[in-house]
């Protein structure tokens, strides 16, 4: 099922729901003590709050 993305807030608000899923599996993930594949996993979820981040500042310089 695909994601439609109309403007910036959306993009800011999937980028949220995906690292916050991505984190979740990695919990998951860390359960089965597969450390290096969790690091991973948070460290992508890490870049799409950074994403969320700047285009959260891009809103509000506008």
């Amino acid at each position: 099922m695909g994601v439609i993305i109309s403007g910036p807030k959306d993009k800011q608000e999937y980028y949220k729901a995906e690292a916050e899923k991505l984190r979740r599996q990695a919990d998951e993930v860390e359960k089965i003590e597969n450390y290096p594949e969790a690091k991973r996993l948070r460290a992508l979820a890490s870049q799409l709050d950074t994403k969320a981040e700047i285009i959260e500042d891009q809103l509000k310089s506008i």
